[in-house]
């Protein structure tokens, strides 16, 4: 069965950023990220998403992961 996290996040005088992610045992089904933020190309977000699918997050640095997405590693 799985679980859901939820996380909001709001810069002070900034943007708003909210996550949730759906697990089965300690794998991520899915991820919606959402918020009052710009990104381009739009479809990075959703490209984030399913980069993130299927990742075992207690084997993998998910912070590490998202930075190398964004080209920051």
């Amino acid at each position: 069965m799985g679980r859901i996290g939820n996380c909001t996040m709001k810069v002070p005088n900034g943007k708003l950023l909210k996550v949730t992610v759906e697990f089965v045992d300690d794998v991520i089904e899915k991820v919606q990220i959402k918020g009052d933020f710009f990104i381009h190309p739009e479809e990075s977000i959703d490209e984030l998403e399913t980069t993130l699918k299927g990742v075992d997050y207690t084997l993998t640095n998910v912070s590490k992961l998202v930075s190398s997405f964004f080209g920051q590693s």
